[in-house]
């Protein structure tokens, strides 16, 4: 069996709430497994909703304070989830999909 090595990768706020957008919705089993291993492992927590001041802005995003913008959370995703986090952001770069809010991600994953 070959050994998973763990990519570390500091995100932002922003790339937690925005990353969930960039991976498939349907898919094999296989992949859905990864898919939810990320969004368990980026989730933001109730305490953080109340750290950052999290609120519904009226376009529909989500807002936080100015500790939300400057945080930085590091985590590290395994060969398996980095790989489907690549190929999600490739796949919408492809389909000319992506928006401003996914430049931080792609140059996390993709450069």
């Amino acid at each position: 069996m070959a050994k998973t090595q763990n990519k570390k990768k500091a995100l932002s706020l922003l790339d937690r709430v925005t990353l969930p957008s960039a991976l498939p919705q349907k898919s094999d089993i296989k992949t859905m497994i990864i898919v939810n291993d990320i969004n368990t492992k980026i989730k933001i927590t109730q305490k953080e909703l109340k750290d950052f001041e999290v609120t519904a802005l009226p376009n529909g995003a989500l807002g936080w304070n100015q500790k939300g913008i400057d945080s930085k959370f590091e985590y590290e995703f395994t060969d398996l989830e980095d790989q489907t986090i690549k190929e999600g952001l490739t796949g919408m770069n492809e389909r000319k999909e992506l928006t401003s809010d996914h430049v931080g991600l792609w140059n996390l994953f993709c450069k």
